[in-house]
């Protein structure tokens, strides 16, 4: 029907082109076939003013000629729509070029549907406009069709990468479980043998404390890696955190191992003392980076572990930097990869760091290492906030 139109449109200018009056018969015949055809037939001024609808533009909007005519057929546009149509209008009216767009109209009962709107100039020899004459096409069931198609297709991507992203975090848990239930799981080990060799009821009771705080250790990383399948689960388990209370957790946790870790750590909390964040995450974060801090300590000094907060436009930066043994950035490569260790003078599997830079950027973050030999290291992690 659009081909139909066109062939109208040009057989009336080529009448006209070639000195053809059109007596009022054929002018009502034109008129009679442009109101029979289903698109909408519209012609306009060479500024773009339009000055004629068939009566499909009528029997559609609801609108007279005399209310759409000019630029009053604009109150049917779409309004997100509008601006655009304006600046392909006015580009086609100085460029002179066919005139093609998408846009919605609204019917009599206020319900938007999609149209291809085409016009072609027709100019006398000089080149200049003397009139545009266009077509308004529904194409609503295509476009909400392709539209659906696409939208499918979205989803459909958006799908595959949660499915991904789980995949990524079974992983990750893999690595949190293996790792943090590694530690406790051994003292207990060691204690009951103690236990089994210890015959003094004082010695006794002191493993058996030592053996408590393991199980009550272990059971609170339990917890943790369940908090963590929950998150995943609700999406919802974020809260505001105090870096403070989140730090007295992770040393309670390593004093187990290392009794004395809270005389080497000095903290500055006062810039940014909180962070909306899921709490088994940053207790990972925190206690990850302290625990090879104090495992690679340098025998050369004591040990000093500076953890620090502070808030950027779009992260919250955790510093943390120690005085210890530090490492060779040129020969240490892909320090977060797993099993990937500083040297072989401490014990631990490697994962440590692996495990933070999942944890860090699936949260949308990133972390930096900067470290010398025989001078310590420095992590800096940027965390972006959870909002709920």
């Amino acid at each position: 029907m659009l081909c139909c139109s066109f062939h109208c449109i040009h057989l009336s200018m080529s009448l006209e082109k070639k000195g053809i009056d059109i007596d009022s018969e054929t002018e009502e015949h034109f008129r009679l076939m442009a109101n029979k055809i289903p698109d909408i037939i519209w012609t306009a001024l060479p500024d773009g003013f339009e000055d004629f609808h068939n009566t499909k533009f009528s029997e559609y909007t609801g609108l007279s000629l005399e209310e759409s005519r000019g630029f009053g057929w604009h109150q049917c546009i779409h309004p997100d729509d509008l601006h655009n149509l304006r600046k392909v209008w006015e580009d086609c009216l100085k460029s002179k070029k066919p005139y093609e767009i998408e846009y919605r109209i609204k019917n009599r009962k206020g319900e938007y549907k999609w149209f291809l709107i085409r016009a072609i100039p027709w100019m006398d020899d000089d080149g200049n406009i003397i009139k545009w004459f266009g077509t308004t096409t529904d194409i609503h069931y295509g476009k909400s069709l392709r539209m659906s198609l696409l939208q499918a297709t979205e989803d459909l991507t958006k799908s595959n990468k949660e499915l991904s992203r789980i995949n990524d975090i079974l992983n990750h848990f893999v690595y949190i479980a293996a790792h943090d239930l590694r530690s406790p799981v051994n003292n207990l080990k060691m204690l009951i043998e103690l236990l089994h060799e210890e015959k003094e009821q004082g010695k006794s009771k002191e493993v058996l404390s030592f053996m408590e705080k393991s199980i009550y250790r272990l059971d609170r990383t339990i917890d943790a890696l369940l908090e963590i399948i929950k998150t995943e689960n609700e999406q919802a388990s974020t809260k505001t955190l105090h870096f403070e209370n989140v730090l007295a957790i992770v040393v309670a946790d390593l004093s187990t191992v290392y009794p004395k870790i809270s005389d080497h750590i000095v903290a500055d909390f006062t810039r940014c003392p909180s962070i909306d964040f899921v709490q088994p995450y940053l207790v990972s974060i925190i206690k990850n980076i302290l625990s090879n801090a104090y495992k690679y300590q340098s025998p050369k000094r004591h040990l000093q572990i500076h953890i620090t907060t502070e808030r950027e436009p779009e992260y919250v930066k955790i510093t943390i930097s120690d005085n210890g043994k530090g490492f060779n950035m040129e020969t240490t490569k892909d320090i977060f990869g797993a099993f990937k260790r500083f040297t072989n003078d401490a014990d631990g599997k490697g994962v440590g760091l692996f495990v933070v830079k999942n944890i860090v950027e699936k949260s949308g973050g990133r972390i930096e290492a900067y470290a010398k030999e025989d001078a310590g290291a420095t992590f800096t992690i940027y965390l972006k906030e959870n909002k709920n």
